[in-house]
């Protein structure tokens, strides 16, 4: 369970850094020259897979269909999955309408 808490604080912590992560992402405006600031509360849900913790941003992810990421080489199409797949463990994302699911490796 501590272990698997890890792997979802890290992956939060990507969500939440991510420009582009969600394209309805709500911007505060700055002064010119500073870096926009994102609020983004993002919950979490376990899944019937115990390797698989779901993640709930509360905004649409996709505006239709969904996207399965197997491989950091599929996911060059999106840079969010991308980013997500650069941190150690992951297997797989997928991308729904109002979810990320995100599987692991058992190790």
């Amino acid at each position: 369970v501590g272990r698997a808490l890890h792997h979802g604080t890290k992956m939060l912590r990507v969500l939440r850094r991510l420009p582009t992560a969600l394209p309805t992402a709500r911007r505060t405006a700055m002064l010119p020259g500073a870096a926009a600031r994102r609020s983004l509360f993002i919950q979490t849900e376990s899944t019937p897979n115990p390797e698989s913790l779901k993640f709930l941003p509360g905004k649409p992810v996709l505006e239709s269909g969904t996207a399965q990421f197997r491989s950091y080489a599929e996911a060059q199409v999106s840079p969010l999955a991308k980013r997500l797949f650069k941190i150690e463990g992951v297997k797989s994302v997928f991308f729904a309408q109002e979810f990320i699911p995100i599987t692991k490796d058992p190790d």
